[in-house]
């Protein structure tokens, strides 16, 4: 071999060490891709989506849950009052001791009265409920519980009331017999053990079994025949000796305002001219009291003069119906009624109806 072709020789053996590399570099099969599997992507909730380019609103769950409806109920309960209590001050707040408990006093039936004036006007369930939450929303125990055992007490107790004068008849006309009130009055103040503890009776009922007695007395002394005028004015100014103090004093009270009453009467039927009657009021009870009159004058006068254009509208709509129990008039009525009257004056208005027509 020849020095040119050992050259040659020597250049081709990397070219064919190469080419060998490919070719067995070629037959090799790539290697399988790791697949590694991934957990599935979970997005928030969203209120919009996009599908095929529309979106699409999703409704999300809104819905009160039962405690809250529970709550807006007897939030409900205690807001939205009676149109009779809407305007009278709430009751004050009862009081509690060092230690929780509920002290017994007139202010819880002054509470439980206040509610209950508007039967009538609401159902007895829904009264009693507003009670309630207005003791829970006040009271801790064991403060709260003593108060709802004398509010169930006191339930009891005014249904047995009208028990026991459905039983004695007191609901008839012309019994009013001072002995046969003064037998009642002892009946149902002998009940009054069934529902009450002795402290809760003397806070509830002192006072008025106090004024109860002192009327009756009062009121056997002048139906006594036996007695002369004289005999009669000395059994009065007897029975005032053992009249609690307050009485005395709340009876003065309103004999002052009897006898201012009938004095204005007396100037008003005399032809006393406003600017005098003004005078009078100021002199006898004060500028005060004499302006709060005033004002009462013109709401009354008001209230005639509305009550005076109603029963007009109600007379001349009346002429045009044959039977005026009818349906129809009944409605036309009503509607005459909402138009002069609103919330608790339509139930006046209603009474005064009824006592006209004599039902």
């Amino acid at each position: 071999m020849t020095h040119n072709s050992s050259k040659r020789l020597a250049l081709l053996i990397p070219v064919l060490m190469l080419g060998a590399a490919v070719l067995w570099f070629g037959n090799r099969k790539a290697p399988e891709p790791t697949i590694v599997e991934k957990e599935p992507i979970i997005t928030a909730p969203t209120s919009q989506a996009k599908i095929d380019n529309e979106t699409v609103e999703f409704k999300l769950n809104t819905e009160p849950s039962e405690a809250e409806k529970e709550i807006a109920r007897q939030e409900s309960i205690l807001s939205s009052l009676p149109a009779s209590l809407r305007d009278v001050p709430p009751p004050d707040s009862l009081d509690v001791d060092e230690n929780g408990d509920l002290i017994i006093n007139a202010k819880i039936r002054h509470m439980f009265d206040h509610y209950l004036t508007a039967i009538g006007e609401e159902d007895i369930e829904t009264i009693l409920e507003r009670i309630r939450l207005n003791l829970d929303k006040q009271l801790d125990e064991p403060a709260l519980s003593s108060a709802l055992n004398i509010l169930q007490g006191y339930v009891d107790y005014r249904g047995s009331i009208d028990q026991i004068l459905q039983a004695s008849g007191a609901h008839a006309v012309n019994n009013f017999d001072p002995k046969n009130i003064a037998s009642l009055k002892q009946q149902i103040r002998i009940s009054r053990s069934q529902f009450f503890s002795e402290d809760v009776i003397k806070s509830f009922f002192e006072k008025e079994d106090q004024y109860d007695d002192y009327m009756l007395a009062k009121s056997t002394i002048a139906n006594n025949n036996s007695l002369d005028i004289e005999e009669k004015m000395m059994a009065l100014k007897a029975i005032q000796k053992n009249t609690p103090a307050w009485l005395v004093e709340q009876e003065t009270k309103a004999n002052r305002i009897g006898d201012y009453k009938q004095q204005e009467q007396a100037l008003r039927d005399s032809g006393a001219e406003d600017w005098e009657i003004k005078d009078f009021r100021r002199r006898e009870l004060g500028d005060q009291a004499a302006a709060n009159l005033e004002k009462l004058d013109l709401q009354r006068k008001e209230w005639n003069n509305r009550l005076t254009a109603y029963q007009d509208e109600i007379k001349e709509a009346m002429a045009q119906y044959e039977d005026t129990a009818s349906n129809e008039a009944v409605a036309r009525r009503d509607q005459i009624r909402a138009k002069h009257f609103k919330d608790n004056e339509l139930r006046r208005v209603k009474s005064l109806d009824q006592i006209a027509a004599g039902n």
